[in-house]
């Protein structure tokens, strides 16, 4: 009998000790009972009840991020020259498509070349990558919304030596 008596009296015990002990429901709340117990000031509103979980919080990005216009705003054909290794500044149409892909067609010797294009930098420039890789991307500078003007392989307006290709939205 006294065995039993102190076996309740334990288990009674044991149960007012882990009631006054609260265990915390997540990180945040352990991050909260740490700072009363260390003594430090707690904003008000920040209880288990009301604060948000760690895992509803959301990652703010370092670069804000640029919309794009709708490839529509570039689709037509351009009219000008497209200068390219051994053709010189043949007269070439380029036409954009809705779709993201692209077709140059020349009037001298080099037929041209195929791919799809990009708008960057929020429709500041347009990107052209053949399926030919040996052809290389263009860059292309959105000078007006019926004009492109070459851009160098890094993005920069060309040498003020060469005179840069321009090409103009056919009617």
């Amino acid at each position: 009998m006294i065995r039993k008596l102190s076996l309740a009296v334990a288990v009674g015990l044991a149960t007012l000790a882990l009631a006054g002990c609260k265990k915390p429901a997540n990180e945040q709340d352990t991050l909260l009972q740490e700072a009363r117990e260390a003594g430090d000031a707690v904003p008000a509103g920040n209880t288990p009840a009301t604060a948000a979980p760690v895992a509803d919080l959301q990652q703010v990005p370092d670069v804000p991020t640029v919309a794009e216009p709708p490839p529509a705003t570039f689709a037509g054909n351009y009219q000008g020259p497209i200068s390219c290794q051994g053709c010189g500044s043949d007269t070439a149409t380029l036409t954009l498509n809705v779709d993201g892909s692209y077709t140059v067609k020349r009037s001298g010797n080099n037929p041209g070349n195929t791919g799809n294009w990009t708008s960057e930098e929020g429709g500041k420039r347009l990107r052209l990558d053949p399926i030919r890789k040996e052809d290389g991307s263009q860059l292309w500078a959105v000078s007006t919304k019926d004009t492109l003007t070459r851009l160098d392989d890094d993005g920069t307006p060309l040498a003020r030596n060469v005179t840069p290709d321009v090409l103009t939205r056919a009617r």
